[in-house]
């Protein structure tokens, strides 16, 4: 009895000292674990029931797995399942080729996935990726994402695969929608559906093949509930956003953003500014993303294009211009480097050439502006470049620019390319 309880306190102690995220093992009301019934009858605190039968393997695994003593505490709790299913569900995990971390972290946000066979498990996935057309790889990713999907019934998954068919959405568009969302399969699909429909018809009329597209194109909106859209829409509405604008901006960014704590203090930064309401309603309207921008990347920009020159005025009739400019990071490396090629190689002043042309900014360097200038000297042109120089299509570029065949830009970007690659 003695060099039972002696043995595995020293046990207790080599896994505290060599795993001190399982404190608990140490304590001798979890010895159990261990196989040391002695020990828990001899102590005073009872055993834990939530964890007083987790066996040493699986306490082992679980630093692999990034689980804490809370963690299989709540698993325990959640899942009811026994070591073997646990380990079981993990190795499955691990053979669809999900790391350990990652297999732990499906496991901690969906404790009840290991209250499944394996063999349920397969067959689920097996069925999605059957159903949906797409491959196991696809499915597996379906699963990581929303483990929960193992729960669901081939007759539910079914009634959804069904019911969007309906709306006359092809396969591989609802095997996509699935693919980019797949708590889509756990909502209650038609009433989600009406709900929506029901609320985008009241507010801007939104025809019904355009519905079903905006659905298709961001099937995560659907995760919003209809009383946080109509909250959405009827603010978009009350700013003088034109109503074809409101799908566009619900459900590509502004359905995630609190009205009160986003959007108004941003429209309250354009009146600062001195917009109009007409010019805060198209600035919306224009950049999808303007209300999610945080206060201080905005003031940030403004600040550092006052310091390139620009006066309040051109830096308001700018934004309007390109309301997008606000959203880049005008102070990263790659906006210097267009700072740079500016008045190096076009040799303009650089305030003066964004008030000029600020579209300039939303240009690629190293794939337009750069390789533009560079075959337009090729061609012979010396002095300012026009603006169409590097904001119009190849096609137009070449007809009307540099008058040269489009395959020779052609050849001549290739050649570009590679030799300024990396």
């Amino acid at each position: 009895m003695f060099r039972s309880v002696k043995a595995s306190r020293l046990t207790a102690s080599l896994l505290e000292g060599a795993f001190p995220w399982l404190p608990w093992v140490a304590q001798p009301q979890f010895h159990l674990a261990v196989g040391e019934k002695s020990l828990c009858q001899q102590s005073d605190v009872a055993p834990d029931a939530p964890m007083r039968d987790y066996g040493m393997e699986l306490l082992c695994r679980a630093k692999s797995l990034g689980w804490t003593a809370e963690t299989m505490r709540k698993l325990r709790v959640h899942s009811m399942s026994t070591d073997k299913r646990i380990l079981e569900v993990v190795e499955w995990l691990n053979s669809l080729g999900i790391a350990d971390k990652d297999a732990g972290d499906v496991v901690r946000r969906f404790p009840r996935v290991v209250s499944h066979k394996t063999d349920t498990l397969q067959e689920r996935v097996e069925s999605l990726a059957w159903k949906l057309n797409l491959s196991k790889a696809q499915a597996f990713q379906i699963f990581i994402s929303y483990p929960m999907v193992a729960s669901k019934s081939d007759e539910k998954l079914a009634i959804t695969f069904s019911y969007l068919s309906t709306l006359g959405i092809p396969p591989d568009r609802i095997a996509k929608m699935v693919f980019n969302y797949p708590p889509l399969l756990g909502l209650d699909i038609e009433a989600k559906v009406n709900s929506f429909r029901a609320v985008f018809k009241s507010c801007c009329d939104v025809p019904e093949h355009r519905f079903v597209k905006m659905m298709t194109s961001y099937p995560r909106a659907l995760g919003i509930s209809a009383e946080t859209l109509t909250q959405k829409l009827k603010y978009l509405q009350s700013i003088g956003v034109e109503k074809s604008h409101f799908v566009r901006l619900v459900v590509s960014s502004v359905w995630g953003l609190s009205i009160e704590n986003k959007m108004k203090p941003n429209v309250e930064w354009l009146k600062d500014k001195g917009c109009s309401e007409e010019e805060i309603a198209k600035v919306v309207g224009r950049d999808r993303l303007f209300l999610a921008y945080s206060i201080e990347k905005l003031d940030r920009n403004y600040d550092i294009l006052k310091k390139l020159g620009l006066s309040d005025e051109d830096i308001v009739r700018v934004f309007k211009s390109n309301p997008k400019i606000f959203g880049l990071a005008l102070d990263g490396v790659n906006m210097q480097s267009k700072f740079n090629f500016v008045s190096t190689k076009l040799r303009e002043e650089v305030g003066q050439f964004i008030a000029k042309f600020p579209s300039f900014l939303n240009l690629s360097l190293k794939k337009r502006l750069a390789p533009r200038f560079a075959f337009c000297r090729k061609c012979g042109m010396e002095g300012p470049l026009p603006k169409l120089a590097f904001t119009a299509a190849d096609k137009t570029f070449c007809e009307s620019v540099v008058k040269r065949p489009l395959e020779e830009y052609g050849a001549f970007l290739t050649k570009w390319e590679a030799d300024h690659r990396g």
